[in-house]
């Protein structure tokens, strides 16, 4: 099992790094393998903990007692948010001297008749105070802001995107994150097929267009579903080729052919489903903005390519958390 994997990876690293004294006494494996990376993670600890996680309708409750007979609850939306809330309760009074770590914890109550066993159920608070025995502090507050710790949901992004007469591939990967904000670095490529329509003829066109974008985003969660709305602008270069035509006239009178680079800036709104622990299923709509325009000679002389200004596509693709 992962988790097992991971412990032994604790507790084979070096007497130096004083790993969290975190016991968890129930979890599903999924959940404790998330956990146990956070705790891997933090640098610095505090009181020893033992610690419960019972899946409930909203997500996980975590239920946890140190040794200094502090016991602190909440539920949280999924096992990444478990994981920095236990992390944050095993850092938070780091800077107050550990008890010995010989402490025994226990969850067996004074009484046998209230031997209570947490069960994949929502715990109801006589669950709860089955675990408290006189002199606990409760304590349901953090000492540390989540947001600041969300360094483990960073997410990389793959999608298809296109409308009737484009097509192309879209990655983003994440770079930052403080809280509900991320920036982002976007890259695209797509097919382009154009007529453009002048006065004595037309152009039939191919662009094949590449993009480079910085993006910045507001991303907001409710249960599995993930919404976010970014803003991004960079450069794209564009190769376009093409043929020309005259009204009444079968054969092409001349080819044309055009390479430049160009600013360009993109908008988007991304709907995504949870499908997996770390896997979301994106779809939304995609506008872009090009400021471009290329002349370009002809055996009659010169041709101005008419400037694609706005298009509206849609994507879709998945999205990995990390």
């Amino acid at each position: 099992m992962k988790w097992l994997a991971l412990a032994i990876v604790a507790a084979a690293a070096p007497a130096a790094a004083d790993p969290c004294d975190v016991r968890i006494k129930h979890a599903p494996d999924d959940v404790r393998a998330v956990v146990t990376q956070w705790l891997l993670d933090e640098p610095e600890c505090g009181a020893a903990l033992e610690v419960r996680i019972v899946p409930t309708d909203g997500g996980l409750y975590v239920f946890a007692r140190d040794a200094n007979g502090r016991v602190r609850e909440r539920t949280v939306p999924d096992a990444q948010s478990a994981g920095v809330l236990i992390a944050s309760w095993a850092a938070a009074d780091a800077s107050v001297s550990k008890p010995a770590m010989d402490v025994t914890l226990s969850y067996v109550p004074s009484q046998p008749t209230m031997n209570v066993e947490l069960s994949y159920v929502r715990a109801p608070p006589a669950a709860v105070e089955a675990f408290n025995t006189p002199g606990t502090q409760r304590d349901v507050g953090v000492n540390r802001s989540l947001a600041s710790r969300a360094r483990g949901e960073k997410t990389f992004a793959l999608h298809v995107f296109g409308n009737q007469n484009t097509f192309g591939m879209r990655g983003e990967h994440d770079v930052w994150r403080r809280g509900p904000w991320v920036a982002a670095a976007v890259m695209s490529l797509a097919h382009d097929d154009h007529v453009d329509f002048e006065n004595r003829g037309f152009d039939e066109l191919e662009y094949a267009d590449f993009k480079t974008l910085a993006s910045i985003a507001l991303v907001g969660r409710q249960g599995p579903w993930r919404v976010q709305w970014s803003a991004a602008g960079g450069l794209v270069t564009t190769y376009v080729k093409g043929r020309s035509f005259l009204y009444g006239l079968q054969e092409a009178y001349g080819d044309l052919s055009a390479l430049g680079v160009s600013p360009t800036f993109e908008s988007a709104l991304t709907v995504g489903l949870k499908i997996a622990p770390q896997v979301y299923l994106d779809a939304g709509p995609l506008a872009s903005v090009l400021v471009q325009r290329y002349y370009v000679e002809t055996t009659m002389g010169h041709t101005e390519i008419e400037p694609r200004g706005f298009e509206l596509m849609f994507f879709g693709g998945m999205r990995y958390m990390r």
